[in-house]
């Protein structure tokens, strides 16, 4: 809400579709993209390690468990990747799913202990995306319709226009008619 979306017009939260292999696939959040598409977004990034990681006090243990949350990112990641979201329904939808990552810290620890997640993640096709990277891509989604609302509005005013002009033209022929007879 904070992006200007607005719930069941520009998005649908767990929609199930099916991909081209018949796959069942159910993203917890479907946006809707002025040109018909969809982009796709997991929110259920796993945290389990990374909060272990926030109650332990022994560095050893706090350092494997964070080991573990990047491992667990990139194993949903992979996940992700296989779901092929992007193929549901048959819609023009950009390549990629998007994995929303719920914190900061969440994903900073995660990329600090494995910095090749990242790039990993976006050679399949999957975005690691804090909630301010997520914020950031929903505002350009809804600059998006707002630009696609200004188009249709501006071809509306340029029908009216024409079909004003047509019908200007009409009188003035029936005026002009009248005055020669």
């Amino acid at each position: 809400e904070l992006s200007g979306m607005e719930p069941y017009c520009d998005f649908t939260e767990q929609t199930t579709s099916e991909n081209r292999d018949g796959t069942g696939v159910r993203p917890d959040v479907k946006v809707r993209l002025p040109n018909g598409a969809h982009l796709f977004v997991d929110a259920k990034a796993p945290l389990d390690a990374y909060l272990r990681a926030q109650e332990a006090t022994e560095q050893s243990i706090i350092d494997a468990e964070l080991r573990a949350h990047a491992k667990a990112l990139k194993d949903h990641v992979k996940d992700l990747a296989r779901k092929k979201y992007w193929e549901a329904d048959d819609q023009p939808s950009p390549e990629f799913v998007v994995l929303f990552v719920p914190g900061e810290s969440f994903l900073a620890d995660g990329l600090r202990v494995d910095p090749a997640l990242l790039q990993e993640a976006m050679n399949q096709r999957v975005l690691l995306a804090s909630p301010v990277n997520l914020l950031a891509l929903l505002w350009a989604v809804a600059g998006g319709w707002q630009q696609a609302r200004v188009n249709q509005h501006a071809r509306d005013v340029a029908e009216l226009g024409a079909e004003l002009y047509d019908r200007v033209g009409t009188v003035l022929g029936k005026v002009e008619g009248a005055g020669r007879g």
